[in-house]
């Protein structure tokens, strides 16, 4: 800000001061004259555009220099403001003389779509209108190679030399095998790792159970030690325990299951048996009494029997049979 001018607002608000124009003196005076042309440049600024803007609303009906291309000033003793003109008709005209005479498959230029935009500010349209004008130009430019016998489409049986020689190549692909080999092999020991890891943890539980079930056998025995002492002095019986003991089918201990259940045991009773007959067993009980599967009702008759007839035997009775047998001791 000048300094006329911040003398100038000073002397403004300050109540003591009568005159104005007292303070700053010269440079007051220099500062007012710069405001009044600023005022009168933003003026004729004003003016101008204004009457553009009317030329451009009136160029219709406009006269005969606005069609030429002329400028006439804005009137006023202001100067001369230069306006445009937009004369469509000579432009066009323009720029059919600068077309060169040559063959459209020179140039594939397909630029004489309009652009049909009913807002310019609706971006969705607008950029919907420029899809729709480059697909518009991509047929009519297919639809002229076509009429011009020119080919557009590349042949299955084209090869285009490559970029990289062969050599290159070769170095890529020796480099992509090498990496491939190394990640390979990093897997590969990855794995030998995990599995050695694994076998060591395993070796280690195993050494752990033995030591377990042998420490529970040292304890074992020694409680068995001491009820023989407490028992000394009366005869021992058979079964004394010790064998139990060092065999290990004790209740509870190796290979039983809580509460004294040895379940290996139960799993081959459950899968082979335990004894005993079983010819006729799950015959005559309400399982398979009630068990209809196999009647056929179709095959049944009308209530006999549907065994065969016995045939008659020679047999002699039991009787005759005594008779014959002590007339042999007889004779």
């Amino acid at each position: 800000m000048p300094k006329g001018r911040k003398r100038a607002i000073k002397a403004a608000t300050a109540d003591e001061v009568e005159d104005p124009t007292a303070v700053g003196g010269a440079e007051d005076d220099e500062f007012m004259m710069e405001l009044a042309a600023a005022r009168a440049a933003m003026e004729e600024q004003t003016a101008r555009r204004k009457a553009l803007r009317g030329e451009e609303d009136g160029d219709g009906s406009g006269g005969a220099a606005g069609s030429e291309g002329r400028e006439t000033p804005a009137g006023g003793g202001g100067g001369a403001a230069p306006t445009g003109s937009y004369n469509k008709a000579g432009l066009l005209q323009k720029a059919a003389e600068m077309e060169r005479a040559i063959p459209w498959e020179e140039t594939l230029t397909v630029s004489d779509i309009p652009l049909e935009l009913e807002d310019v500010h609706d971006d969705l349209k607008r950029e919907v209108s420029f899809y729709n004008n480059a697909l518009e130009a991509v047929k009519r430019g297919r639809s002229l190679l076509v009429a011009a016998n020119v080919p557009y489409k590349r042949p299955e049986d084209f090869l285009c030399e490559m970029v990289k020689t062969d050599a290159h190549m070769d170095k890529i692909k020796d480099k992509l095998i090498f990496e491939q080999q190394k990640m390979d092999a990093f897997e590969q020991r990855k794995a030998r790792q995990e599995q050695r890891k694994y076998a060591k943890e395993l070796n280690s539980n195993k050494v752990a159970e033995k030591s377990k079930r042998k420490k529970e056998g040292l304890e074992e025995i020694e409680q068995w030690k001491k009820g023989a002492k407490r028992s000394r002095g009366g005869p021992l019986a058979d079964d004394d325990g010790l064998d139990a003991v060092l065999s290990g089918n004790k209740a509870g201990g190796r290979g039983g299951g809580p509460g004294g259940r040895n379940v290996k045991r139960e799993a081959k009773n459950k899968k082979y048996g335990f004894g005993g007959k079983k010819r006729e067993k799950g015959q005559s009980d309400p399982r398979s009494l009630n068990d209809l599967s196999q009647y056929n009702p179709k095959q049944g008759g009308s209530g006999r029997s549907r065994s065969k007839p016995a045939k008659g035997s020679n047999r002699p009775g039991k009787s005759v049979r005594t008779k014959n047998k002590n007339r042999r001791s007889r004779g």
